[in-house]
């Protein structure tokens, strides 16, 4: 599964305000819908993982988790 993917179920599990992360992290909002086949770039990712309080790892550790199941 991609990164991408993971972090735009991460934000849908969360509740997340989709216009509010695209104001606050400068991400178009169309990147950050669920159904979005648009990958986020490296800065984009590190930018998410400032807003979100989190580290880039925290979303390898899930992909990896989540390899065996899809």
């Amino acid at each position: 599964m991609k990164l991408s993917t993971i972090i735009r179920l991460y934000i849908e599990a969360h509740n997340l305000s989709l216009d509010e992360i695209s104001i606050h992290t400068h991400i178009p909002s169309e990147k950050l819908l669920p159904n979005s086949t648009i990958d986020f770039n490296a800065t984009e990712l590190l930018v998410l993982c400032d807003y979100f309080h989190t580290s880039p790892e925290t979303f390898f550790q899930i992909a990896s988790l989540l390899k065996d199941n899809y």
